[in-house]
């Protein structure tokens, strides 16, 4: 007769499911986001030609302005000018 898991066997199971799980996701990932990643590109210097719709969206923690298009979601920090 076998004795049962212990808290620590679950643990260390669980945490190597979890491992294999974000590795999967990542391999999974990968040639999705070198065309996405492009095609955004792409995308957001096409909307730059046409003129960005800017907005204010947040101060960052240096306390710089943070903006978003609402067009295509490029973002920029435009540090003050003293």
């Amino acid at each position: 007769m076998s004795e049962p898991p212990t808290q620590r066997d679950i643990s260390a199971a669980v945490y190597e499911l979890e491992r294999e799980r974000r590795e999967f996701m990542r391999e999974a990932m990968r040639t999705f986001d070198q065309g996405h990643y492009q095609r955004l590109r792409e995308l957001q210097e096409g909307c730059g030609r046409l003129g960005h719709k800017w907005r204010f969206t947040h101060l960052g923690p240096l306390g710089s302005p943070w903006y978003c298009c609402g067009v295509c979601h490029a973002s920029e920090c435009r540090k003050e000018e003293s």
